[in-house]
């Protein structure tokens, strides 16, 4: 029920006893808390809330003088005191009908109970407050004033063709109470799964993701399983398409995101509450100079993590939009950003590459092919003697350089498959170049 500046925000009791539990759980800090407190019971003080019934001001207040000019200067003038004024960097305000997107962030921004304003008074002449007396509080909800919401007014101002969407803002704690509403502070989009026949494994991916981003754009290339059934259940953004290779496809979802921030996720990752959290701290903060954000995989080979070597090493998951752009290759796409200054995540994004060791082993063949086909095209060659020492190096840069020996019988056999996906991509390699005949490599 408290905001990082110390103020009270919300009257509810299964909030003050969830605070106990965000206290332990260290998202609210005890010095905060005594701030919220002093700020709120000063306040009360000083209206009057704890003095005799005679003597309080605040319980004299007559029907006469609700509602009167002298009380609306009044909550005008203390709403143009407490207005916090926008810096507008981009110059998106004032609204205009030619805004599309916009996210209203607030946790009353969307709250219509707070539009009574109080809870003792009887409804006034002009019938717009909404709470009838009751005496010690607990007033009787009577009917819903005309008056809009912050959230209201902004989709009425930016027009019917804008997408206008609610957002708490804040991490919100609360015990035995339904908030009703999305508890989500991101603006970014997730630029998610590129997927073909993951029926077996796309809901654990989609659970963390639906309802926390603003967007959720999702490819499929043709899957023959329930895959795309399952990506309706998160997302009314589901393409179905071709397959022109990794780099084209993620170029085309890019096409989709309506947002500045894309989080590139795979059918195959899952973001864990550590890693939302300190995603939504990172995009919250006033000034980013970043461009791009990498995550630390947690891969799970065979039922436990791997915690070192190339496969827990940090990955460029989300991005700045504008300009960004994936390299068009048939695998291993690299993402090109005209500026990048980078950021490292300490939450780690959980990896489930493969689902056995059949598909661990095709996994890595399949990319070695693409691999080697990539580097043809390009005019790269290689020989088997480079093949066969790409082995041995690779071998000992997993194994022995990045640690792999850390992780065990798993950190050995990924050395060796990591080995081998080496050796096949430039034995692949020789054997395009041996057996495309010349005429046709140089159309290539």
């Amino acid at each position: 029920g408290l905001n990082t500046g110390g103020f009270d925000l919300i009257c509810n009791p299964h909030n003050y006893t969830a605070l106990v539990e965000a206290v332990t759980d260290k998202f609210v800090t005890a010095a905060a808390l005594e701030r919220a407190l002093t700020n709120a019971f000063t306040v009360l003080f000083k209206i009057g809330m704890f003095a005799p019934l005679d003597s309080s001001k605040v319980f004299k207040i007559g029907l006469d003088q609700i509602g009167s000019k002298p009380h609306m200067d009044l909550a005008l003038e203390a709403a143009r005191q407490s207005t916090v004024l926008l810096r507008n960097k981009k110059g998106a305000l004032p609204l205009d009908e030619g805004t599309m997107s916009i996210v209203v962030i607030g946790p009353q921004a969307n709250a219509t109970g707070m539009l009574g304003g109080n809870y003792f008074n009887n409804e006034c002449p002009s019938g717009e407050v909404i709470w009838s007396n009751a005496a010690g509080g607990g007033g009787q909800l009577s009917w819903w004033p005309c008056v809009p919401t912050l959230f209201e007014a902004v989709k009425t101002a930016a027009g019917s063709e804008a997408m206008v969407r609610f957002a708490q803002g804040c991490r919100q704690r609360c015990s035995g109470v339904e908030t009703g509403e999305e508890n989500i502070s991101t603006t970014a989009s997730l630029r998610a799964p590129d997927v073909c026949n993951e029926g077996d494994r796309l809901g654990c991916c989609l659970e963390g993701l639906a309802g926390w981003v603003d967007q959720l754009v999702i490819l499929d290339s043709g899957s023959s399983d329930n895959t795309v059934e399952i990506a309706k259940r998160y997302s009314t953004e589901v393409h179905c398409t071709d397959w022109p290779g990794f780099g084209a496809q993620r170029n085309r979802a890019l096409t989709y995101c309506q947002h500045e921030w894309v989080l590139n996720i795979d059918a195959d990752e899952e973001i864990t509450e550590s890693l939302k959290a300190e995603i939504d701290d990172f995009l919250s903060r006033d000034a980013i100079e970043e461009t791009l954000v990498k995550i630390p995989w947690q891969t799970i080979l065979f039922g436990k993590p791997v915690n070192f070597g190339r496969y827990a090493s940090p990955q460029g998951k989300l991005f700045l939009k504008e300009g960004a752009r994936f390299k068009d290759a048939a695998v291993h796409e690299t993402l090109i950003l005209p500026s990048e200054k980078v950021r490292c995540l300490k939450a780690k994004l959980r990896h489930y590459s493969w689902r056995d060791y059949r598909h661990l082993q095709e996994k890595h063949v399949q990319y070695a092919a693409l691999s080697a086909a990539d580097k043809f095209k390009s005019g790269k060659r290689s020989s088997l003697a480079y093949a066969t020492l790409r082995f041995f190096t690779d071998f000992t840069q997993q194994y022995l350089l990045r640690l792999g020996c850390l992780d065990g019988w798993r950190g050995f056999l990924l050395a060796i498959v990591l080995a081998q996906y080496a050796f096949n991509k430039y034995a692949g390699l020789v054997v395009l170049q041996r057996t495309i005949p010349i005429t046709e490599q140089s159309s290539l």
